[in-house]
């Protein structure tokens, strides 16, 4: 569900998004995606302790709310710097909760049903991202850039 609603979407906003929210070029985006990506690789490196600290159960269920957070700041910052800021946060949270959602259904899938259970959920991670990703044009396009917050 949340690749339908958040990550799909995404994937057809974010160029729109900064071209015409932020005023990007190309240099610009790259170093804006960028952003996310070296927050990706803090979030890899922090995920240790950060389930040690937290706990896997906070991090999964404080992890959806960071995520609408961090989409309804999006929409407010209009600072490309700014912006790149949330991005990297989001880069965190991504990796964090990616790596405790995978490790959560490691543990709780019974080991000879480990490969169908990672199937079902890749179907559901992948096709909602697909679905997402239509709806999140068809919204930008017929109801503007910033509806989908």
């Amino acid at each position: 569900m949340m690749n339908l609603t958040g990550v799909g979407g995404f994937s057809i906003w974010v160029v729109l998004y900064a071209r015409e929210h932020l005023g990007l070029f190309a240099i610009g985006f790259g170093l804006f995606i960028a952003a996310g990506a070296f927050g990706g690789i803090a979030g890899s490196r922090a995920y240790g302790f950060l389930e040690r600290w937290l706990g896997m159960v906070f991090i999964l269920r404080a992890g959806l709310i960071v995520e609408a957070l961090t989409y309804a700041a999006l929409a407010l910052v209009t600072n490309p710097w700014a912006a790149a800021a949330v991005m990297a946060f989001f880069g965190v949270h991504a990796v964090v909760w990616g790596t405790a959602a995978t490790t959560a259904r490691q543990r709780l899938a019974p080991p000879h049903l480990l490969g169908r259970v990672t199937s079902a959920y890749r179907l559901a991670d992948l096709g909602g991202a697909a679905l997402g990703a239509l709806a999140g044009g068809l919204l930008a396009r017929t109801f503007g850039l910033l509806m989908r917050f």
